[in-house]
């Protein structure tokens, strides 16, 4: 939980569920349909309400670190779209031994307790279990008091030997047509955990 604290932040913006939280740019009203227009500016105004402080904006967050992986890096360095980023020279040793633990059988999901969870920015964090299942999520998110902005999913966190090294899978999902997942490379330098680089697997 402190490696995942130092990270979270970061996490967030990886996902992002942030960037729901700037306006989106002006339409050009004659090429959409009155509703879509409608739609669009109700967005908007959630969006002034939330940065007006008039609601809050929410994560819905995987109620488990899941660790359910059927990866190896060679594998994933064979079959990739983002192959060349997995070169063992760019990573010299540094995290394949932390990779290659994310297929540890040995390795069972961990319930995440949120109230743990300290720099989350402006956003306060609520369960996946507390929203409709499946794609709802979305589609009720008018309905809601407050401003839905994401959906983030989390893995156990896969460390090498020396403990100085990790690797994380993060997905994050804004809307049902769009979303992304990622590999999360960390590492501790001055006793503080920091992401070293990401790289995505697949995105919508």
């Amino acid at each position: 939980m402190k490696v995942l604290n130092e990270v979270f932040y970061d996490l967030i913006k990886i996902s992002g569920a942030m960037d729901l939280l700037k306006p989106p740019p002006p339409l050009p009203y004659s090429d959409y349909a009155p509703e879509f227009i409608t739609e669009n500016q109700r967005l908007i105004d959630r969006i002034e309400k939330v940065n007006n402080g008039e609601i809050t904006a929410v994560i819905a967050v995987v109620d488990s670190l899941f660790a359910d992986f059927d990866v190896s890096f060679e594998n994933i360095k064979q079959c990739n779209h983002r192959s060349a980023e997995f070169s063992e020279m760019e990573f010299s040793g540094r995290y394949i031994e932390a990779f290659e633990t994310m297929g540890n059988q040995a390795s069972t999901s961990r319930y995440l307790d949120l109230s743990k969870i300290e720099n989350t920015g402006v956003f306060k964090l609520k369960y996946t279990s507390e929203f409709p299942q499946e794609r709802e999520i979305f589609w009720k998110k008018e309905n809601y008091d407050f401003y839905l902005s994401g959906v983030i999913g989390i893995s156990r966190i896969y460390f090498d030997s020396s403990r100085q090294f990790g690797v994380i899978y993060c997905y994050g999902l804004c809307n049902p047509l769009w979303g992304s997942g990622q590999f999360v490379f960390i590492r501790k330098i001055d006793d503080k955990w920091v992401i070293e680089k990401t790289i995505e697997l697949w995105g919508s």
